[in-house]
C-alpha cells in the first residue's frame, strides 16, 4: 500500500480506495483468494500483520485529518478500513465484477460525507 499525503481527507480516502482497488480489480486475486482459505495459523497471523501494516497509510490520513481540523474526533481506523474495503471485496466476491473509477469516486464522497456529518454532530 503505497502512502500518500493528498492535503484533503476526501483526497486520502480515494487515494486509499485506488489502491484497494488495485487489488481487487487484479487478475492474480482468485488465486489469492484460494490461499487465504488454506492458512494455517501461523500462515493467519502474519498475513494478519501484513493487514495492519497495509492500513497504516489510512491510519496516517485520519490523523493528519484530525490534526487539520477536517475531523474533530479520531474514528476507528479498523472499522473505517472495513467501511472502505468491504464494497470492493463485495463486489469482487459475490458480484464478480470490479468496481469502476466512478463508483470508487461515489464511495469516497459517501464514506467522507458520512464522516463529515458524524464530526458536525459531535
Amino acid at each position: 500500500m503505497p502512502d500518500f499525503d493528498t492535503g484533503t481527507l476526501r483526497g486520502d480516502l480515494r487515494a486509499y480506495l485506488g489502491a484497494l482497488w488495485q487489488s481487487w480489480s487484479s487478475d492474480w486475486l482468485e488465486v489469492a483468494i484460494g490461499v487465504l482459505a488454506d492458512l494455517d495459523a501461523d500462515a493467519e497471523r502474519t498475513f494478519r500483520t501484513m493487514t495492519v501494516q497495509r492500513a497504516q497509510p489510512l491510519r496516517d490520513a485520519i490523523v493528519r485529518a484530525v490534526q487539520r481540523g477536517d475531523l474533530v474526533e479520531m474514528p476507528e481506523p479498523a472499522m473505517l478500513g472495513d467501511l472502505l474495503e468491504g464494497p470492493l471485496m463485495h463486489r469482487r466476491l459475490v458480484g464478480r465484477q470490479v468496481m469502476t473509477l466512478d463508483e470508487l469516486d461515489a464511495l469516497a464522497d459517501i464514506v467522507h460525507g458520512l464522516m463529515s456529518t458524524r464530526t458536525v454532530a459531535s
